[in-house]
């Protein structure tokens, strides 16, 4: 009983970690990145007001496939659901460095994090994130990538349009220093 609450504990702080980065990175960068990896530029007409946008606005599904391919290595590819009123224009998995390859996003989206190419971003598994082309609402998009892993654990995910964020639970890759099986790209 004392682990599960030790470990529900480290799942809330781990979480609450994620989240200030998440929104730190949104704020910085106006909400995705563009083409290449520097921050976006400021748009030529003003946003809507973050006022009008609320968490609530944000509202998808995400449903995460998962085969193991070898012995320590295992896909997942996770398909977002937007079911809400606003793009999505980000979606995250927390959780602690694993060397990911092959991480394919939808075009126009990049993905960076502390398993990206020896990324950094403590706590940021892999961020997939737009400027130019969000996941409109009714739409859903597949999100993939190989690892090599000692197996499967319950992470935290984010999905994010601005400053609305919603977050929720998925499988992903428990933490491994094993190296990538693959190239590192995006």
């Amino acid at each position: 009983m004392t682990q599960q609450r030790t470990s529900n504990r480290r799942l809330i702080a781990v979480g609450l970690a994620a989240a200030a980065i998440l929104i730190a990175l949104v704020l910085a960068t106006g909400g995705g990145f563009s083409g290449s990896n520097s921050p976006q530029t400021s748009p030529t007409s003003p946003p809507a007001p973050t006022s009008a946008r609320t968490a609530q606005d944000v509202s998808g599904v995400v449903s995460v496939q998962v085969r193991h391919v070898t012995q320590h290595g295992y896909s997942f590819v996770y398909i977002v659901d937007n079911r809400g009123r606003v793009p999505i224009a980000g979606f995250q998995i927390n959780g602690g460095r694993a060397n990911l390859f092959h991480v394919r996003g939808p075009r126009a989206w990049n993905a960076f994090g502390a398993g990206v190419c020896g990324g950094r971003y403590p706590n940021v598994l892999v961020y997939w994130s737009t400027g130019s082309s969000p996941l409109m609402p009714g739409h859903s998009a597949k999100f993939s990538f190989l690892v090599n892993t000692g197996g499967v654990s319950p992470l935290l995910y984010s999905l994010s349009q601005g400053q609305s964020v919603l977050f929720g639970h998925a499988r992903g890759p428990r933490p491994s220093s094993l190296p990538s099986l693959g190239r590192c790209n995006v």
